[in-house]
């Protein structure tokens, strides 16, 4: 046997054109230096002749372009000028383009060079290809059909037609490459267009997106125009609620100044009942400086304005809806309005219950109430 650095080698042989065959692990390989100085292998070609060879007695030699080669069916031989020739492959060929869509229509070589046009639906295709070989040669295929199949598919030897389904409307490039012998591939293209739906078309997509475009636009500005009204009315929302909680401090206070008053002048009045029970001048002086006090003008000034601050469309209406109403009259509808009993709107004003009743009637007829209207509820409710 002889050894090399691959391993032992059970026969050899080699020619003066480059060629070079051994046997090695009960494989058959061969090998030719091209004028590019780069190696070809025939190894594929040879496989199953290496499972024939004699074990033990291998015999492998060239005679011209003839490799003879010993096998346990005698000794078979192998043209190697023939495939030293048939090296040169030619690229692949689509050699049919069918549809299956359109009743089975196909198209053969030669292809028009702007392609093959097809109208629409036609989605189902069959492409059938080959390559002119020699019987000892191992020809591989792989194809892809972008965007369908944007990769390489797997190197197949085997089918040498595929179908391909789905295929949308637009232009496309099937692409196809063989290898032979495990060798360079070789590539071919077939060009072919589907026409497009007729809503797939720009004329119809175009004018769709800018109604899309209108209509989201449009959303947005309702959208905008609901949440500021929305905001508006929170606001306004919070701010009825913070001039509530304020007219409603107001109101306390209105009725706590109401109540000091009524309180000071019941008492003031008190006092002004005994000193003019005393019959003198001083306690009639004092008399009538506490009556100065318990009339005094700048305390109906003061609950008026706090009054304004917390009704403040009250005063203006009545004086709007009944005009014949006198300054007096207003005290006392106001008095009214802020839930004052009978006895504090007499200390207030200083009158007696009798007078009060008496401005109560007459202003009945001025407001042109009925007898069975309550004159509180309706000073309220105004």
């Amino acid at each position: 046997m002889i050894k090399t650095i691959e391993g032992p080698i059970q026969a050899m042989a080699f020619n003066n054109k480059g060629y070079l065959c051994y046997i090695q692990n009960r494989e058959v390989k061969l090998n030719v230096l091209l004028p590019d100085a780069t190696i070809h292998s025939y190894n594929t070609l040879l496989t199953s002749l290496g499972n024939n060879a004699i074990l033990d007695y291998e015999y492998v030699d060239f005679d011209n372009h003839t490799l003879r080669l010993a096998t346990d069916r005698g000794v078979t031989t192998f043209d190697i000028h023939y495939q030293s020739d048939a090296k040169k492959y030619s690229p692949p060929a689509i050699s049919s383009f069918t549809v299956l869509s359109d009743k089975n229509k196909s198209f053969h070589l030669p292809y028009p060079k702007e392609g093959i046009h097809l109208g629409s639906g036609n989605k189902d295709m069959k492409f059938r290809f080959g390559i002119n070989k020699s019987d000892f040669d191992v020809v591989e295929y792989r194809y892809k059909l972008p965007p369908n199949q944007s990769s390489w598919s797997e190197w197949n030897g085997i089918k040498k037609e595929i179908l391909v389904t789905q295929v949308k409307g637009g232009d496309h490039i099937f692409y196809l490459q063989s290898r032979v012998n495990g060798g360079d591939e070789e590539e071919v293209s077939l060009k072919f267009s589907i026409d497009k739906y007729w809503y797939q078309t720009y004329w119809v997509i175009l004018p769709v997106f800018f109604i899309i475009f209108l209509w989201i636009f449009g959303v947005i500005i309702i959208m905008d125009r609901i949440n500021r009204r929305k905001l508006i009315r929170l606001k306004k929302i919070y701010v009825e609620k913070e001039t509530h909680k304020t007219l409603k401090l107001k109101n306390d206070q209105l009725l706590q100044f109401a109540e000091i008053i009524s309180g000071k002048n019941e008492f003031l009045n008190k006092i002004k009942s005994g000193l003019e029970q005393m019959r003198n001048s001083e306690s009639k002086r004092w008399a009538r400086l506490i009556s100065n006090e318990v009339n005094n003008e700048k305390k109906d000034f003061l609950f008026h304005k706090l009054f304004s601050e917390v009704h403040q469309n009250f005063i203006k209406d009545l004086n709007e809806h009944y005009p014949l109403l006198t300054a007096n009259d207003i005290r006392v509808l106001s008095f009214i309005r802020i839930n004052l009993d009978k006895t504090e709107i007499c200390n207030l004003m200083n009158i007696t219950s009798r007078s009060l009743d008496t401005n109560r009637y007459r202003l009945r007829k001025k407001l042109n109430l009925q007898s069975e209207v309550d004159l509180n509820q309706f000073i309220r409710e105004f």
